[in-house]
């Protein structure tokens, strides 16, 4: 594993050409590089000589996968970008006074949300995708780990890049929907209290209205002619005020709308990073067993090893027991003869 020069975050190149050229190094995010002679040499450890064979599979597999992951990294930066323009344009909007620039703004921001959503639900898809790709390597991995129940921790190259790279995804995607989940909310709240304000002044718009109609009705007896007159006067003032009451109207209905759609998206959005919350949450159960049945092939093996060490002491101890057992009979079968031998002698003389 190095570090390579002029690598940048986010990047992600296979071969010269970018997605089919030979190249000996494998480029990935978090400017990480994997050399491929590294992984020969690492191969031809001893105690990872059986593994090895999973690492040449890093090329052939991952010319599916690559393409794909560096497509995605390139639309999460778009809708990075997107999300934070999207905050930039609602925070112009909550301080702004003049009503054509709220309405720009607000074209703005409908556009905008729009496209953070599509993006959003293409990247969703792609996760989706990338997923389908690598969890087979992932699940024969792990099935040939639970078969064999090794002790030793060698994971193969390609299921730790493989690995890294989909949870990255996961959590960058993630991050940038609750940001923008959060975005969309204060942005709700400021279009609810413009809501409650343009409502206010149209219903002080319609009392103003109604108390003019009323002092007209209670004025005292005038001339027809000067009633006409202050008829004529009020109409084109009442007519206006009406005029900019259903303007108003109109545009209230149209944030209105714009908060129920908001609304229903942050829903769906929080629907997609609920289900990539529980698909990370799956894979680290997964890693927890796989490591739990590690752990416990591990134990197994060296409880096996004290009890052949018993075995061998005990038969070691039973040798050692036959062998004094033979050396004390010898000597009592000399102690025997030599007596035997001393009466011989004794009784001759």
């Amino acid at each position: 594993m190095r570090w390579p020069n002029g690598a940048t975050q986010g990047s992600v190149i296979v071969g010269e050409n970018g997605r089919g050229g030979q190249s000996n190094q494998l480029y990935w995010p978090f400017g990480l590089s994997f050399d491929r002679h590294d992984v020969d040499e690492d191969a031809q450890l001893p105690s990872t000589t059986r593994m090895a064979s999973f690492d040449t599979r890093i090329e052939m597999e991952c010319k599916s996968f690559l393409p794909e992951v560096d497509d995605t990294w390139s639309l999460i930066h778009q809708l990075s970008k997107d999300v934070i323009k999207f905050r930039e344009i609602s925070h112009a909007y909550k301080y702004e006074h003049s009503e054509d620039e709220q309405k720009h703004y607000l074209d703005q921001l409908k556009t905008i949300d729009g496209t953070i959503y599509n993006l959003s639900f293409s990247i969703h898809q792609r996760i989706q995708l990338l997923e389908k790709i690598v969890q087979p390597l992932l699940n024969e991995f792990r099935s040939s780990r639970l078969d064999e129940q090794e002790s030793n921790s060698y994971v193969p190259a390609y299921i730790r890049i493989a690995e890294n790279q989909l949870n990255s995804l996961k959590l960058s995607f993630k991050r940038i929907i609750i940001k923008h989940n959060s975005n969309s909310i204060d942005y709700q709240n400021d279009l609810k209290r413009s809501f409650e304000i343009s409502r206010t002044t149209v219903d002080n718009i319609k009392t103003i209205v109604n108390q003019d109609e009323e002092n007209l009705q209670r004025t005292l007896t005038v001339s027809d002619e000067q009633m006409q007159l202050q008829i004529a006067e009020h109409k084109p003032q009442q007519q206006q005020d009406l005029t900019k009451e259903e303007i108003e109207i109109a545009d209230l209905q149209a944030r209105l709308e714009s908060v129920r759609v908001l609304n229903e998206r942050v829903r769906q959005m929080n629907e997609m990073t609920m289900a990539l919350y529980l698909s990370v949450q799956e894979q680290n159960e997964l890693s927890d067993n796989i490591w739990l049945n590690t752990t416990t092939g591990s134990d197994y093996i060296s409880q096996s090893v004290d009890e052949f060490r018993l075995i061998n002491n005990l038969k070691q101890s039973k040798m050692a027991l036959w062998i004094k057992l033979l050396c004390f009979t010898f000597c009592f079968l000399l102690i025997l003869l030599l007596i035997l031998t001393l009466i011989i002698v004794l009784s001759q003389k």
